[in-house]
């Protein structure tokens, strides 16, 4: 291990948070509206709060790691192998952070999903009551029922 390759772990390490973060990649896009609150605005606003925490730790780990090359590390060699090896460890650094970043979504998901489900579950509990109004009286809305005979 060198400075070399610490500098290019947290490069990758901290890139890829970054590249999370600043392009919104796993926040879905907004293709629905409603009357009244829109669902899926609830659904992108949690699931983009919880990746944005997620990925701006990540691009943390990634500045502790040149923190700790800078500050703990510091008696390390500059380059202690060819270029080749330093193109490998980019190579295979870059494959592991991507399968980190689409772990990392995978956990964020599963983390926003625990947030938004109940809230849109909740946001739909009057339309549920309406519709077992609805059903239990043949048809006819709470604010139709007193006027029913008028309409007949």
């Amino acid at each position: 291990m060198d400075k070399t390759i610490l500098d290019l772990s947290s490069l990758l390490i901290a890139g890829g948070g970054l590249f999370a973060v600043l392009t919104k990649f796993a926040v879905p896009p907004l293709n629905a509206t409603y009357w009244n609150e829109n669902t899926y605005a609830l659904k992108r606003d949690q699931i983009d709060h919880v990746m944005a925490w997620l990925f701006t730790g990540m691009a943390g780990i990634g500045i502790l790691v040149q923190f700790t090359k800078l500050g703990i590390l510091y008696d390390l060699p500059e380059r202690s192998y060819g270029t080749a090896t330093y193109i490998t460890v980019f190579i295979l650094g870059f494959l592991v952070m991507i399968i980190i970043l689409l772990l990392v979504l995978k956990i964020g998901h599963w983390f926003a999903k625990r947030r938004w489900f109940p809230e849109i579950v909740e946001s739909q509990r009057p339309s549920y009551q309406d519709a077992k109004f609805i059903i239990e009286h043949g048809g006819w809305r709470e604010d139709q029922w007193e006027q029913r005979e008028s309409f007949q």
